[in-house]
Formats: C-alpha cells, structure tokens, sequence
C-alpha cells in the first residue's frame, strides 16, 4: 500500500510529519500525533493526538486535512512547483488549511488567498498525480524511514543536517529488525523489539541512575533495540555492549537463579562487580543483592537452558507503540486490535 502522490508524505508514509491536522485546523496548534490513534486516508498514515482527534477525521477526512495534501500552496503559484508544505507555516482561509514551505510564503499566500487558491487549484489539476520529494522524517520516521545517503535528514527544532552514511546504515538496520523477526529470547523486550523498557544501560554506570532512553539515540545488539539519552551514551555501548548490557539480557537475575524468566523491571537495578542486574521488584533486587555469590552462580548454570525459552506476554514491558510497519499491515487486513 503505497501512498497517493497527492499527498506529502515522510519516507515511511505519513502524513503532516505526524502532527495532528485536526488539532493543527481547530486551534492552530502544532500537537504531535500519537501512533495508538491513527488512520488510513488516501493511502497515507495520519497521526492524531487523542482519539477524539481521530473521530473527528475520519467522520470528514476533507475537511480538516490540508489543501493540495499538504503541498506548499504558494510553490504552485509563484513557481508551479510541487513542494511538501511545512507545518509549522500554515494559513487557514475559508475554513481550509492551507501548508506552505516558509513563512515568507504563507505571507505572499495570506496578501491575496482567494486569487491564489483559484491558481493553486488549477496549477494542482496539473501535478496531483506527479511524484514529489518526501517531507523530512516525522517523529516516527526517525528510527523506520528507509533513506538513502543522499535524501536523508533528520529534523530537531527545525534545524536540519545531512545524516552521514553509518546514520542512514543504522536505519536500515533498525527497519530491517522492526520487520523483520523479533528480538530473540535472550534479550528482555517489548514488543517494538525495545530493551529494557526503553531504559538507558549506560546511565546506571555513568549517572548511578534509571534514566529512559530516546529514539533520537539508539542502537542495535543482539537483535534488539536500544535507548539511550544522550549520544555520548549511544557512543560508549556501541564500543563495548557487554560492559553495559545487564545480566541475562535484562530479565530478572534472582529469577533465572531460581530458574524462571521474567522481565526485570529497569526501576529495579542494582550493580554487583561492575554487572548490572535487574530485578522484577524491589524484593527480588534485595535478594539478589544479598544471596549475590550463590545466586550469581545458580544464575549463570540456570541461563545456558532458559536463556531462547519463550517468555509469556505477562510481565513484558508495556512501552508499545505500533510501528509503522504494523499499522501498514493492519491496514492491509482492515482489521486490527491495539
């Protein structure tokens, strides 16, 4: 299911960047939008702040989604050009919403918005078929956009850089493991393929600290995906992911001792010898703390049978958001339950 090239879209098919359009129409408010609220409307992904957002889109696609599919409006009329609007300059004119790709166009649109929207309609006629650039990667499109060296550029306040070659190589990396097998057993995860609750292992050693991670840095180890709050932090697991991922792949240490597997908890951590370990709650931390030498031990012979047993769904880390991937394949069956 490939997007309408009417509609401007990021590399991995949604729309506005994933701002919220009926928030951005009803209160002129950027509000980023929510991958649990979503819909399909002319084949693009739309992202919603609340489902009331949601409701209120898919009761009328049209009349809160932006003009010419969020395509610069001025573009049309001063070049008949086709550019993907930015929504952070928008005019809203007779009840439509109106995308440009500066500030300096929104004013020159806003000097005369009726003979501009008649040109625009008629230039649009012209090129609402014809393929045009992606917008810059959304918030979710951080991680998942499938780019090339070229094209890719990541946005942060507005302020844009070229990715490098390893960048764009580490998003594929990181596409590839969204859709492509989970993560495997021996590593703690949600089911985003995330570890460790989305947890920074750096920080415990660096900060003393449970610290959440970001999408902004992460990287890929044994399959799974990791977070991290700073690049600094991204950079020192990506030298030695040993040193800093905790016992048993994040799962209850005291647990595997007693030969179960269940996900620790990264609020619950404690190092011993320079190794990290979670624990599923305080009282497990506190008695891996104070049985260490014979549980540590017991652990490590327990792990070499337990370490790729499956792991019920009680107990996972509940940091779930649908991947873009999951909500294209959703879309695809036209049925689907979050």
């Amino acid at each position: 299911m490939e997007p309408h090239p009417g509609i401007a879209v990021d590399p991995v098919g949604v729309a506005l960047r994933g701002y919220d359009t009926v928030a951005l129409y009803e209160t002129g408010k950027l509000v980023r939008g929510d991958p649990r609220y979503w819909s399909i409307h002319d084949s693009a992904i739309w992202l919603f702040a609340t489902r009331g957002s949601k409701e209120t889109f898919d009761a009328d696609p049209e009349r809160s989604a932006p003009a010419f599919g969020g395509h610069c409006g001025y573009c049309m009329v001063s070049s008949e050009s086709k550019v993907p609007g930015d929504p952070a300059h928008w005019t809203l004119d007779d009840g439509r919403l109106y995308l440009h790709s500066s500030q300096i166009d929104a004013t020159h649109w806003s000097s005369s918005p009726d003979a501009n929207a008649a040109q625009a309609r008629s230039v649009w006629g012209r090129f609402k078929d014809v393929p045009a650039r992606e917008t810059a990667p959304s918030h979710v499109a951080s991680l998942l956009g499938s780019l090339s060296v070229s094209t890719a550029i990541s946005v942060e306040d507005a302020h844009v850089t070229f990715a490098t070659e390893t960048e764009v190589a580490g998003i594929r990396a990181a596409l590839n493991a969204l859709n492509g097998p989970p993560a495997p057993e021996r590593i703690s995860t949600d089911r985003s393929s995330v570890a460790i609750g989305g947890y920074d292992t750096v920080a415990y050693f660096t900060e003393g600290a449970a610290r959440r991670g970001s999408f902004d840095h992460w990287a890929i180890w044994s399959g799974a995906i990791w977070l991290f709050e700073s690049k600094v932090n991204r950079l020192r697991f990506e030298n030695n992911p040993e040193e800093f991922a905790p016992l048993f792949g994040g799962y209850c240490a005291y647990c595997v001792a007693t030969g179960s597997k269940t996900h620790g908890d990264p609020r619950y951590w404690i190092i011993i010898d320079g190794q990290l370990a979670l624990g599923a709650s305080s009282d497990l931390r506190e008695s891996w703390s104070r049985e260490h030498a014979e549980a540590y031990q017991a652990a490590k012979t327990n792990w070499v049978s337990i370490a790729e047993t499956s792991v019920p769904e009680v107990g996972r880390p509940s940091r779930y958001v649908p991947t873009v991937a999951a909500i294209r394949r959703a879309a695809d069956v036209h049925s689907v339950e979050w």
